[in-house]
């Protein structure tokens, strides 16, 4: 095999692989990162709310309602299945929908608790004029209620 003819095959092979990696790499994905900071909550025994302003982006705005399963929010260390409704609008003519379950877990003192919820693309309701209704991989919804007020995030990737 002669130098050309071993240019002439690496320029092929690579060509190749370049025709086969480009449809994994096709499409833009958005990531999106979006947290609510020192929110007053809306405490229930067995519930949560939190709304407000997100950080980042003005317009953006997070609505969180997180309910136990079995009506009563853990009070001591103890976690609780709960489910989780969240509508992020990332601007004014965006909303994401998101229902899913969870799991809250106490901190020892009553009416704190952190919370995580994962989610998936089938959990997600997409509105709005761009076409990005597809979540790709995991998202997840993180909240936690202290005694100096309640925070809440929603991170997922959409193509």
């Amino acid at each position: 095999m002669n130098i050309r003819t071993t240019a002439a095959l690496t320029a092929t092979i690579l060509a190749g692989l370049t025709a086969v990696a480009a449809p994994a790499t096709a499409g833009t994905v958005t990531s999106i990162d979006k947290s609510l900071f020192d929110a007053t909550p809306t405490l229930t025994a067995g519930s949560m709310s939190v709304s407000g302003a997100t950080a980042g982006e003005l317009g953006s705005t997070l609505e969180l309602t997180a309910t136990a399963v079995d009506g009563s929010l853990p009070t001591g260390r103890d976690c609780e299945p709960v489910t989780v409704q969240a509508t992020l609008r990332p601007n004014a003519d965006e909303a994401y929908r998101i229902a899913t379950t969870g799991e809250a877990c106490g901190l020892g003192t009553a009416g704190e608790f952190n919370l995580n919820a994962y989610f998936d693309k089938k959990q997600v309701d997409y509105t709005g004029p761009e076409h990005k209704t597809k979540v790709v991989g995991d998202g997840l919804i993180a909240a936690a209620n202290h005694f100096y007020g309640a925070q809440a995030a929603v991170t997922f990737t959409v193509r």
